[in-house]
C-alpha cells in the first residue's frame, strides 16, 4: 500500500489463525445469542480484535501476507512496473501511469 499501511501478519499460519479466531468468535456471537442473551456480546470485540477491524481488512491481510515477499511495485518517470520474483526468478509486467 502507498500510505505505509499494511494488514499482513508475519506469517500465513499466524494470519490463518487469527482469522478462525476471530470469525470463531463472531459466529459465536450468533450462535450463543439465544442461549446468553446480550451477554454473548462480548465476543464481539474479541473477533473484532482478531480481525484487526473488520473482515475486510483480514481479506486484505491475507492478500497482502501471501505476495509478502513475492511482488514489488516501482514507479519511475509516470511508469509503474509490478515486479514477480518467484521460483523461477523476476518478472516485469509493466503498467500504465501512476493514477494516484
Amino acid at each position: 500500500m502507498s500510505d505505509g499501511r499494511s494488514f499482513a501478519s508475519a506469517s500465513l499460519p499466524r494470519h490463518l489463525l487469527r482469522g478462525a479466531a476471530g470469525f470463531g468468535a463472531l459466529a459465536g456471537v450468533v450462535a450463543l445469542l439465544p442461549l446468553l442473551g446480550p451477554v454473548s456480546l462480548l465476543l464481539a470485540p474479541v473477533g473484532l480484535l482478531a480481525l484487526r477491524g473488520c473482515p475486510a481488512c483480514w481479506a486484505i491481510g491475507l492478500a497482502q501476507t501471501v505476495s509478502m515477499g513475492r511482488l514489488r511495485r516501482s514507479c519511475a518517470d509516470g511508469k509503474c512496473e509490478l515486479t514477480y520474483a518467484g521460483p523461477r526468478g523476476p518478472v516485469s509486467s509493466p503498467r500504465g501511469p501512476a493514477t494516484g
